[in-house]
């Protein structure tokens, strides 16, 4: 069974043209489209993660249950906590918490404005931290219950930004929603200083490295152990939190029993053509959130890296992942969209830049092992 955070999209109208610019169609839908696509790809990363270390993924995933445009109207009426120009991301944080969020595990505000934080550094997301063993732990983090002060409060929220002037990369983006909501889920920055959690090598930092990542190495879309084993204990007291997933076709995330899911018409047109959209009249030929067949299509990229933009397999042996220090780069077979894992090295093969090796294909193992011996 996999259990899901649902979260809330809100969207400024006036940020909606530099958000929704890599993506073609009409703005609504561009918008739309992009957050789709976010979310499947935040969703794939939480749903490989192993938590709780037993050597299985947890099947805990992070889907959508709505998004919200503010129009130009809403954002210019007063009571709109969100208006005016506000240059540190703690206020317009402290300011998008006011919002009544109790319906979801975590709300996201696309902002696409260039903040600061409390020193004057740029950052590209904030939310609040969660530490387990603090008094207040309930308030904060996933499916936070209301802070009292003034009105209530909701700290299940967190807020992206732009980088300097430029609109962040749709796979920058990704990477800080992934980053801020492992701070929803407990995680604290990994120490630079941890070789295992921090590891100096080819492929990376990982997700809650100290600076921004951009999402295009190796571990920059895995959790160190450091951060799992925060997360877990989270997810452990906040058992209730997570909801049975339920599959919705149109909602741009696959879910059991569906092939893909690019949404509706309109947002399949922008980003999937591969795909069959949720509302095809009853005579297609092809069912909803399945591949178009009927075209002769095979695949669809958005659920496979070896199928192609044209619905087809990619070729056997073309590249399709990141080789890692204990794995070969994996490739294509030429009959499937599934990238297959590289072959593993020879287990004690050093990684971690000498401080670990290889066992099984995973940097895990201790030097002791590698080398025969045995600790007291």
């Amino acid at each position: 069974m996999k259990m899901i955070c649902y979260s809330g999209y809100v969207v400024n109208s006036t940020d909606m043209d530099k958000i929704g610019s890599l993506v073609y169609g009409s703005l609504v839908n561009r918008v739309l489209a992009d957050i789709f696509s976010m979310v499947h790809d935040i969703n794939h990363i939480y749903s490989l993660t192993d938590f709780d270390e037993d050597g299985q993924a947890d099947s805990i995933g992070v889907s959508l249950v709505g998004v919200t445009i503010v129009t130009d109207r809403q954002s210019r009426e007063d009571n709109y906590a969100l208006s005016g120009n506000l240059e540190m991301a703690e206020e317009y944080l402290t300011r998008f918490s006011l919002y009544n969020f109790s319906n979801v595990c975590a709300a996201i505000a696309l902002t696409n404005r260039p903040f600061k934080d409390r020193v004057g550094n740029r950052v590209n997301g904030v939310t609040y931290r969660v530490d387990p063993n603090n008094k207040y732990f309930k308030f904060y983090g996933i499916c936070a219950k209301p802070f009292q002060y003034l009105g209530p409060r909701y700290k299940n929220v967190l807020v992206t930004t732009a980088k300097n002037t430029k609109s962040l990369k749709r796979i920058e983006r990704t990477a800080t929603i992934a980053h801020e909501l492992g701070h929803m889920f407990g995680a604290y920055h990994d120490d630079p200083m941890d070789p295992l959690c921090s590891p100096d090598t080819v492929n990376g930092f990982y997700i809650m490295h100290t600076h921004a990542i951009n999402g295009y190495l190796f571990n920059n879309n895995k959790f160190s152990p450091c951060s799992k084993r925060r997360m877990s204990k989270v997810l452990q007291l906040r058992s209730d939190c997570l909801k049975e997933e339920k599959t919705v076709c149109g909602n741009g995330i696959v879910e059991e029993g569906e092939e893909c899911d690019c949404g509706t018409v309109d947002t399949c047109d922008t980003i999937d053509k591969c795909c069959t959209p949720s509302d095809v009249p009853l005579t297609s030929l092809d069912r909803p959130c399945s591949i178009r067949s009927s075209a002769g299509y095979l695949c669809t990229p958005s659920t496979g890296t070896c199928c192609t933009l044209n619905c087809k397999y990619k070729p056997r042996g073309e590249v399709c992942g990141y080789s890692s220090e204990c794995r070969k780069t994996p490739t294509c077979t030429g009959i499937s969209r599934f990238c297959m894992i590289g072959e593993a090295l020879k287990d004690g093969t050093l990684c971690a830049n000498g401080h670990q090796s290889c066992k099984q294909g995973e940097c895990s193992q201790s030097l002791c092992f590698a080398k025969g011996l045995r600790g007291q």
